[in-house]
């Protein structure tokens, strides 16, 4: 082929043109010496299709250690790894090539020695990440996410003397103390909040741990009626020798509180180089040596700014936001000579002057969408629209890269990329300039190009690459294979057997049983497996308090009808109780700021009032009440009832009345029963009136939100008995095998089956759409069940449990039954 070239700015293009007329050449005879045809007995040319990007590193790693224990003159550094983004692949390779690595003791023999090229640093290393952080201070709300962010980083806790295990506690902390956004009332007001109001401030939480610290409860030394200290409400969580860490988080707000008014303004570059080297003293302190030559890199970059901007005579004025972009940008500059061949498998992205021979290339990631990459376009690029010869185009560019690669080979040729959906095993389609190759291999030289591609399975665990069937499906990972023999399996049982042996006698509380009653599932869950799925949002409070939530307003009520009740047993005024639990509400931040936390406080008040009011009606003829918890006991096949109820009032006949206050909606407005979201809460009631009933006859009383009020009569103690024997069978029989049951899926099948005339086809149809169907903005119960969706994936799996009825007819429906208004005529 005889190519001329009469313009130099021609090159690239023409030799792309040359690129393309060469793989759409048909190959003849003399070709095909050049090339020898790709077959499947020699594995020069490999075709893997995953599900997943870690998928791709896991097969890579099994197909590794099979061509080095093949091959035993193939060594680690023989062998080049591809991508074209090694940013997005960087977790996935540590996750996989390093976890047999062990820091601490002898090395797995499967580990395969690997080193990862063309990293930036700014995203990906922490102490780069917290930098970016701090000097994005002009605009930063501090919020609890940022903070915590931050002292995550090692180099931040060397400095304020914190570790990992440190941060959950002060978490927790921190929520309760109520700091939620802002340094200060200053630094709060420049997002257009009040000035003299610090409330949900760092300094707000922070003074209201300390003076927990100082001044401890007050009530416990008789001060509670005294007025706050600074209208300050001490936090009382914090002692010990734990304290320490409040002021750790001290130093921390007071050291970004001086940073935020250092960056305030404009500065010429020499100052912001002075205020950039107190930010690296005062924030990071390295105990790694690859922290120290960051560290050390970051103020070799500022001086050579400093440099630049004196030798250029430059004193303009500039803000934060051009300095950090300046410095930032220096030290994360690409080059070409990041940790390249490094004796190891190198993981490198697709770029010029990669192309250096290896026995092993491979590469990743050769997705449609990800591969020849794309440029963003940009509007003021003429370029792009005026495309002469000679223009550099980023997708040529790749294709050139590719083939690069490719020929760089001399072994073998490695292909992976993402074929199948992990999700819905939906087929995505490969890159462009791989199902070229294919095409062409398949055409030119009539290879059969399913001999040379594998599509693995979604898991590695996968029996296909433990049955020796297929030797295109192996791995290495003996782990598996351990579960596949049964050994894990069998172990499982036996410890399962024991502890079925062991267990047989247990104490359980009533909030126990309600759990239980709510999900019977949960026992096998928590007993037996000791897992736990909790669906509680661990997320950090970064938004101020406008509107609050359910929970949050159920909580603060509760609150306030206990300090309400309290007073009622003190002969004292119930609205002055309240307004005082009230204000320490509102000094503890919960309620929000300004207006809203008037808002809000008046909304509370007014639930409680209408709670309280009816509660006094209630227990206005009984005279005498029991302060002190009554003790509730009850056994049963090895299990124990073990627990306390507060709340009961005696009259003057001697009738015991037991009187239960909510902040839920549980009794109906019209006083016929039970809200159908309201069991949940009754189950415990119902346990309750049981075992009070077992002492002596006793009236239950349900006191909930808005005033509804429900009384259920006595339970014969017979009866109490009966129920609690099968409500305690059925804990034992959930214990031993996970019962696919839920109380709301229970209920409206009851509540069915008495509406429709027993008809059970009816029934079952109703407890079907309570279970699967989605109502609007509530997901299904299938989906929001921690428990039961586990073992129930459909409601058809609930109807064909051969406990269906016993479950019916021993625990749900005389629980609905019993728990029914008392007929007073």
């Amino acid at each position: 082929i005889k190519l001329e070239l009469f313009e130099p700015h021609n090159t690239d293009h023409l030799l792309a043109q040359l690129q393309d007329d060469i793989l759409n050449l048909r190959p003849v005879q003399e070709t095909r010496e050049l090339w020898p045809t790709p077959n499947a007995a020699d594995k020069s040319l490999q075709f893997h299709v995953c599900h997943s990007p870690q998928r791709e590193l896991e097969v890579l790693h099994d197909q590794l250690l099979d061509a080095f224990a093949k091959d035993p003159e193939l060594k680690p550094r023989d062998v080049m790894v591809m991508l074209p983004d090694v940013n997005t692949y960087a977790p996935y390779i540590d996750a996989v090539f390093g976890r047999y690595h062990n820091r601490f003791g002898e090395r797995d023999p499967r580990a395969i020695p690997y080193t990862i090229a063309d990293q930036g640093e700014r995203h990906q290393r922490p102490l780069m990440i917290a930098l970016e952080l701090l000097l994005q201070v002009d605009q930063l709300r501090f919020t609890q996410t940022d903070l915590f962010n931050l002292l995550s980083v090692p180099a931040v806790q060397q400095r304020f003397d914190m570790s990992d295990d440190d941060l959950p506690q002060l978490k927790r902390w921190v929520k309760e103390a109520g700091a939620r956004w802002g340094l200060n009332a200053e630094q709060r007001g420049q997002f257009y909040m009040p000035e003299a109001e610090e409330t949900n401030s760092w300094w707000f939480g922070l003074k209201r741990m300390i003076a927990g610290y100082a001044m401890g409860d007050l009530a416990d030394v008789g001060l509670e009626n005294e007025s706050p200290w600074a209208n300050v409400e001490p936090y009382t969580e914090v002692a010990g020798l734990s304290a320490a860490l409040v002021g750790c988080l001290a130093d921390v707000v007071r050291t970004l509180e001086q940073w935020w008014q250092r960056a305030q303004g404009e500065h010429t570059l020499p100052e912001w180089v002075t205020q950039g080297e107190w930010l690296l003293e005062q924030f990071f302190e390295a105990e790694e040596d690859s922290d120290r030559l960051l560290l050390a890199k970051l103020g070799d970059e500022l001086y050579q700014l400093r440099d630049i901007c004196v030798e250029a005579d430059n004193e303009s004025q500039l803000r934060l936001p051009i300095f950090k972009d300046a410095w930032l940008e220096r030290v994360d500059q690409q080059n070409l000579n990041q940790r390249f061949l490094a004796g190891a498998v190198n993981f490198a992205t697709l770029m010029p002057m990669r192309a250096i021979p290896f026995k092993y290339v491979c590469v990743l990631g050769m997705n449609e969408s990800d591969y020849p990459r794309s440029t963003p376009r940009v509007d003021f690029d003429l370029m792009t629209d005026r495309y002469r010869p000679g223009d550099r185009s980023r997708r040529d560019d790749d294709r050139y890269l590719f083939l690069e690669a490719m020929l760089s080979a001399r072994d073998c040729f490695y292909l992976s990329w993402v074929g199948y959906s992990a999700k819905d095993n939906s087929e995505r389609t490969p890159s462009v300039l791989v199902a070229q190759l294919r095409d062409h291999l398949q055409q030119g030289w009539e290879v059969d190009i399913s001999s040379l591609t594998v599509e693995h399975k979604l898991q590695p665990f996968n029996p296909h690459y433990f049955s020796q069937e297929d030797p295109e499906y192996f791995t290495y990972a003996s782990e598996w294979a351990q579960a596949h023999q049964g050994a894990v399996a069998s172990a499982s049982r036996m410890a399962s057997e024991t502890a079925a042996d062991d267990e047989l006698e247990r104490t359980l509380s009533i909030n126990d049983i309600k759990r239980f009653i709510e999900e019977p599932a949960r026992l096998y869950f928590n007993w037996r497996l000791d897992t736990y799925f909790n669906r509680n949002s661990e997320d950090l409070d970064d938004s101020e308090a406008f509107v609050m939530d359910n929970l949050q307003s159920w909580s603060l009520t509760t609150r306030l009808v206990d300090a309400g009740k309290r007073a009622l047993l003190r002969a004292a005024g119930i609205e002055a109780s309240l307004l005082k639990e009230l204000n320490r509400i509102k000094r503890e931040g919960a309620l929000g700021i300004g207006a809203i936390a008037e808002q809000n406080g008046f909304q509370l008040l007014e639930q409680s009032q209408e709670i309280l009011e009816t509660y006094q009606q209630s227990i206005a003829g009984y005279s005498g009440v029991n302060e002190f918890p009554e003790t509730v006991f009850f056994e049963h096949s090895g299990l124990i009832i073990d627990d306390t109820l507060t709340g009961l009032h005696t009259n003057e006949s001697g009738e015991r009345l037991w009187v239960v206050t909510s902040a839920s909606n549980i009794a109906a407005k019209n006083g016929k029963g039970i809200n159908s979201g309201g069991w949940k809460h009754a189950s415990a009631y119902y346990l309750g009136l049981l075992l009070l009933n077992l002492q002596k006859p006793t009236r239950l009383l349900i006191v909930s939100k808005g005033g509804c009020q429900l009384q259920v009569a006595p339970v014969p103690a017979e009866l109490a008995v009966q129920q609690l024997e099968q409500i305690l069978e059925l804990v034992a029989l959930s214990a031993q095998q996970p019962q696919p049951m839920h109380l709301d899926v229970a209920m409206t099948w009851l509540n069915a089956m008495d509406k429709n005339n027993q008809d059970e086809t009816l029934a079952h149809e109703a407890a079907r759409q309570k279970y699967e169907e989605e109502g609007f903005q509530d997901p299904a119960l299938v989906t929001k069940s921690d428990y039961c969706g586990r073992v129930a994936e459909g409601y058809e799996a609930i109807q064909a449990s051969p406990h269906f009825r016993r479950f019916m007819d021993e625990l749900y429906d005389p629980m609905r039954l019993t728990l029914v208004p008392e007929d007073k005529s």
